[in-house]
Formats: structure tokens, sequence, C-alpha cells
């Protein structure tokens, strides 16, 4: 009886995309995504105010310089973690909970891995790169400082970490999220 009661629980919060109005799944799927990418922007408004007023003019353009380069590894992140979910999502799908684990590990030690080549690539190419998108030669050094404080592999477990927990919140997830929580911030 008990089992029951827990199944038919589990299944009221469960929500399958596979089942009801699509329009209605969709929304409720997105909002999470739309408000995500919305604080994100807030994030950036906020750094902009903040630098643009305490720091003076050169120091928002060496902002304003490294953003697109910021922008580019967080999207490369995300679509990573796309990825790993994907993966996860078929083997859950397919009831093959041995998978759903070693899927989950392997993701986790390719973010890491990624985050680190990722890591040292930026930190040894920013300024070529800040150079290559024309920055001006007196926020070059401000930009690069500014890039080196966001080249982190924490971009990777984290939007990994974050993907794989929210979507699925197995004990392994819980555990990889709440560590990378505790040592990624913006």
């Amino acid at each position: 009886m008990q089992e029951n009661a827990a199944k038919t629980k589990k299944d009221k919060t469960t929500l399958l995309m596979t089942d009801g109005n699509i329009w209605k799944l969709l929304i409720v799927f997105s909002i999470p995504l739309i408000l995500g990418n919305l604080l994100q922007q807030m994030y950036n408004t906020a750094d902009s105010i903040i630098v643009g007023n305490f720091v003076g003019s050169n120091g928002l353009a060496a902002v304003g310089a490294g953003t697109a380069l910021i922008n580019l590894i967080i999207a490369f992140a995300q679509g990573a973690a796309v990825g790993a979910g994907v993966v996860v999502s078929q083997y859950l799908g397919a009831n093959r909970k041995g998978q759903i684990k070693i899927s989950v590990h392997t993701s986790m030690c390719i973010a890491i891995i990624l985050g680190i080549i990722l890591t040292l690539l930026g930190v040894f190419l920013s300024p070529s790169l800040l150079v290559l998108m024309k920055t001006p030669k007196e926020v070059l050094k401000s930009s690069s400082l500014y890039l080196y404080n966001h080249y982190t592999f924490n971009h990777f477990a984290y939007e990994i970490g974050d993907t794989l927990y929210r979507r699925f919140s197995t004990k392994t997830c819980t555990k990889i999220y709440k560590l990378q929580e505790t040592t990624y911030k913006h």
C-alpha cells in the first residue's frame, strides 16, 4: 500500500514532456530557461553599473571588451550541458540505471577536462584574442585581468552539474551540484 502511495506522489511531481498539451509543456519547460537568461543579463547589467560608477569609463570598456568572450564560453558550456542531458535522458527513458550513473560521471569528467583546457587556453590567449577584437590598448590589461577571473573550468563543471541536477536530481548529481555550487560564484 505504501509503495502505491509513494508512486502516486512521485507521478504528481514528475512532468513528462511526452504526455499532455505540448504548448503548455513547452511554456512550463521554458520559464526556468527564460528566467535564467534574464538573471544572467541582470548580472551583466549590475556588473556594468558598478564598474562604470566606481572604476570609470576604462573599467567599463574593459568589461565590455571581455563580455563577448565570456558569453562565448558560457554558451559553449551550456551547449555541452544540454548534450550531457540528452545522453542521460536517453538512458533514463530506457530505464538503464547503470548507464545513467556512468553517463553522469563521464559528463563531469569531460566537463572538468574541457574546463582545464579552456582555462589554460583562455589565460594564455586572452591578450591575443582581445587584440584580434581590436580592444583599445589603454584597456587591454584591465580587460585581460577581467577575463582571467572568468576563465575557470568551473563554468563547465557548474553548467553540466546544474543541468543534470535540475533534470534528474540523482544522488550523484546532487553531490556534484552542491560541490560546484559552493565553489562557483559569478
